[in-house]
């Protein structure tokens, strides 16, 4: 299936989760923190047990793979899109 979403990435912060997904949508790649909603309300507890998943959907995997790994120092003014 073309639309199943692949977790690429885990986080023990929701923060940096939040900032890896919005690098990854400003270059058009929808992307899912299914877990969310469950570190929200319990952040400490949640993340003792577990951690935030980062998912894109399998189309995307390789491309967004890219992006999660280039170094800061190549991103260039002209990467971002705003």
């Amino acid at each position: 299936m073309k639309n199943e979403f692949i977790t690429i990435a885990k986080f023990n912060r929701l923060m940096d989760a939040y900032l890896v997904a919005t690098r990854i949508e400003s270059e058009g790649i929808e992307c899912f923190l299914p877990d969310e909603m469950l570190a929200k309300p319990a952040r400490n507890h949640f993340l003792a047990a577990s951690q935030i998943r980062l998912q894109v959907k399998e189309e995307d995997v390789t491309e967004a793979l890219r992006i999660l790994n280039k170094n800061p120092s190549e991103i260039s003014p002209n990467d971002m899109k705003i």
